[in-house]
């Protein structure tokens, strides 16, 4: 099962993870808190000051994901999510504007620290 490490300070990030993972009737991903995810962290090299700005995807075969693709990855494979995953995946979007956007929201989120 793919592993998601969230921002579990963040409001926001927890709204969306809440969302997503009612859409995930395949379960597809396992959802980790990043309060409880130090182990994980260490296991493939990751420090928690990752967690204040970005979402860590593990994919079943150990490759990591973070930011943008991350998002990609997740919304890909939600099925009901489909539909709008075409557009994280035209080239130009999804490597200029996608990266840029996500980058934007997650710098502006409000979170308690």
């Amino acid at each position: 099962m793919n592993k998601v490490i969230y921002d579990s300070n963040c409001e926001l990030c927890i709204q969306i993870k809440i969302i997503l993972e009612k859409l995930d009737f395949l379960n597809q991903f396992s959802w980790i808190s990043s309060n409880k995810s130090s182990i994980e962290l260490d296991k493939y090299g990751l420090n928690e000051q990752l967690l204040d700005t970005t979402i860590i995807v593990i994919k079943n075969n150990k490759k990591i994901l973070l930011e943008f693709e991350a998002c990609r990855y997740i919304i890909f494979r939600i099925p009901v999510l489909f539909p709008i995953s075409i557009l994280f995946h035209i080239p130009f979007l999804s490597s200029f504007l996608g990266v840029r956007l996500y980058r934007m929201i997650s710098k502006n989120r409000k979170c308690d620290d």
